[in-house]
């Protein structure tokens, strides 16, 4: 009996000992899975952050080229005219160039910060675990009317009992606390109650060793509330 059983160990430990390379391949495996979402979420990052807002700027510069070789052409037909004027035509004419300028320049400066602002924006990858798709796609759509960037809603067994907003860089920590406070506030504001609703709160990944995600993108894990 005991010869018998010594033998069962033995081919156990044989298999053990087959199996640990396949083990260690298993977890190489899974660590590239990780590292290929991740280069998924960034590029979804850049698109959102760099590409999207450069392609409206190129729509919009495009429009204002316009509006500005109508506002050279006035400017044209003012110093005309002022030409062949009146004295008191000769007059308005340095003011209304004055006005054309201004509203060039103006013009100019808001295109800027719409695209500074666009470039700025947060993107947020939503893992949630609970509830329906319907009530992730409404937190989505909360946050999204807040100025942030969501590409989807992700279910994800892990975010089960989390109710966090993971940053990756300390750049991104301020962000990531307003965010936690916002997904708060918004949950109570889509009709949550308070029993339901868990402080979310804002979890530093900076010391995490895996591949992160670019600055300026963070991760949302949330178990919504059942209804």
């Amino acid at each position: 009996m005991a010869k018998r059983a010594n033998q069962v160990i033995q081919r156990l430990e044989k298999q053990l000992d087959e199996f640990q390379p396949q083990a260690e391949n298993l977890d190489e495996t899974i660590e590239r899975v990780k590292a290929l979402n991740v280069t998924a979420q960034n590029l979804i990052a850049v698109y959102s952050q760099e590409i999207q807002p450069l392609a409206s700027s190129v729509k919009s510069l495009s429009s204002q080229l316009k509006v500005l070789a109508e506002q050279v052409n006035q400017l044209n037909t003012i110093t005309t005219a002022a030409d062949f004027g009146s004295e008191s035509e000769l007059a308005q004419t340095p003011n209304q160039r004055t006005a054309a300028i201004l509203t060039v320049i103006s013009d100019a400066t808001k295109a800027e910060q719409r695209l500074i602002q666009a470039r700025n924006k947060t993107t947020v990858f939503f893992q949630f675990a609970g509830g329906h798709r319907e009530q992730a796609e409404a937190l989505s759509a909360a946050l999204k009317a807040k100025g942030y960037y969501v590409p989807g809603e992700d279910r994800e067994g892990g975010a089960a009992r989390k109710h966090e907003v993971r940053y990756f860089h300390l750049d991104d920590k301020e962000t990531a606390e307003r965010l936690a406070d916002e997904v708060t506030a918004a949950l109570q504001s889509l009709g949550y109650s308070d029993h339901d609703v868990l402080n979310v709160v804002a979890e530093s990944f900076i010391s995490y060793r895996g591949k992160k995600p670019r600055p300026g993108v963070v991760e949302l894990w949330l178990e919504i509330p059942p209804r």
